[in-house]
């Protein structure tokens, strides 16, 4: 043995086994995983006269990334490595959030503008007190830009059957865009209990014809561009298409009486002739 390590050794430590030694060493490092290496600080630990350092949310700035890539240039774009690269996280980090790339599309299609989701949870407390008009006409305003943000989205799980699959599995579960559908017939169906529209009136066919055109808009404008909008900006499409069905419902406006084929008969004895149309009798 050097002298110089005789010179550093305890007196304890000189006279130890090969056995001993290597337990003590076993002691040591037991000791020092226990503590931080020199140099290091964990997160949250501020620099001397600095601020603490936050936490990164790594599965937030995966979802932001693959919205921004669908956004700009499409959901083909959006692989894992582009969305890797774009979150400045790992390719491997994805799935340790999300199980695969369609789950975390999917992630996005339900997360899209939460005010919808707030404002659908206000609506029976609108029943009777609230302007029929403007609660539809706020409705149509939301869903629209609901409607914009997923169709990409929507787009992509039409030609992606994998997409197409996940997108259906996870929306019976947690409910999906025609949970929207259902909650707005019950608004109405309220409405029309208390006589604020009209009685022959279908609930669910005037929530799917506000829903469905603003669904159908979207996908158009995202298809064809702006030309497919027709002169109409977004607001003046939801008014005229709120003023149509809730006029069309209206307490005051009376139900057109259906011609029956005795009418049609009737029709023809007075001089007018009369047909059949695919079953539906009218008058020429």
């Amino acid at each position: 043995m050097s002298i110089s390590k005789m010179m550093t050794q305890t007196p304890g430590q000189a006279g130890e086994t090969k056995r001993q030694r290597a337990q003590r060493q076993e002691t040591r490092t037991r000791s020092v995983a226990g503590r931080e290496p020199s140099g290091v600080r964990s997160l949250g630990t501020p620099r001397s006269g600095g601020r603490p350092r936050h936490r990164r949310d790594t599965r937030a700035d995966i979802l932001k990334a693959a919205r921004r890539i669908v956004d700009t240039r499409g959901p083909h774009a959006a692989t894992t490595k582009e969305i890797a690269r774009v979150a400045k996280c790992s390719e491997g980090s994805i799935y340790r959030y999300f199980e695969s790339k369609y789950a975390l599309f999917t992630e996005l299609t339900g997360t899209s503008l939460p005010e919808l989701r707030s404002f659908l949870q206000e609506l029976p407390s609108r029943v009777g007190t609230a302007d029929l008009a403007e609660t539809m006409t706020e409705l149509g305003r939301l869903a629209l830009s609901f409607y914009q943000q997923i169709a990409p989205f929507a787009s992509a799980g039409i030609t992606d059957s994998g997409l197409r699959n996940t997108q259906r599995r996870q929306f019976r579960a947690r409910g999906g865009p025609q949970a929207v559908v259902l909650e707005v017939e019950d608004y109405l169906r309220d409405e029309q209990d208390l006589g604020r529209l009209r009685a022959d009136t279908s609930p669910i066919a005037v929530a799917g014809a506000l829903l469905g055109s603003c669904f159908s808009r979207a996908f158009i404008v995202l298809w064809l561009g702006e030309d497919a909008k027709l002169g109409y900006n977004d607001e003046q499409f939801i008014q005229e298409m709120v003023k149509v069905l809730i006029l069309g419902a209206s307490p005051e406006i009376k139900a057109p009486r259906s011609r029956t084929r005795e009418a049609v008969k009737t029709s023809e004895k007075n001089g007018k002739p009369g047909r059949v149309v695919n079953g539906q009798p009218s008058v020429r």
